[in-house]
C-alpha cells in the first residue's frame, strides 16, 4: 500500500478513537454528576455544545495525537 493512504486510514482510525472515547468519558461523568454538563459555550466551528465536552474532546484529540506520535517512534526501533 502506498504511505499517503496509510496515513488516510491512520488519521480515520484517531477520529473514531477520539469518538468513542469521548462517548464514553462523557457518559460515566455525567451518570456521576449531573449537574456537571449544564454549562455551555459556543465555538464558531463546533456550534454550542457544554464546557465539560470540549475539555473533554481537547482531551482525546491529545491522547490520539500522543498515541500516533508513539506508534510512529516505536516503528523505528
Amino acid at each position: 500500500m502506498s504511505s499517503w493512504f496509510v496515513w488516510v486510514l491512520t488519521i480515520f482510525f484517531c477520529i473514531g478513537g477520539m469518538q468513542g472515547m469521548h462517548n464514553i468519558i462523557m457518559a460515566v461523568i455525567l451518570r456521576k454528576c449531573r449537574n456537571l454538563g449544564k454549562k455551555s459555550v459556543k465555538h464558531p466551528l463546533l456550534g454550542t455544545m457544554s464546557v465539560l465536552s470540549l475539555l473533554v474532546i481537547i482531551f482525546c484529540l491529545a491522547f490520539a495525537v500522543f498515541w500516533e506520535m508513539g506508534i510512529e517512534g516505536g516503528e523505528e526501533s
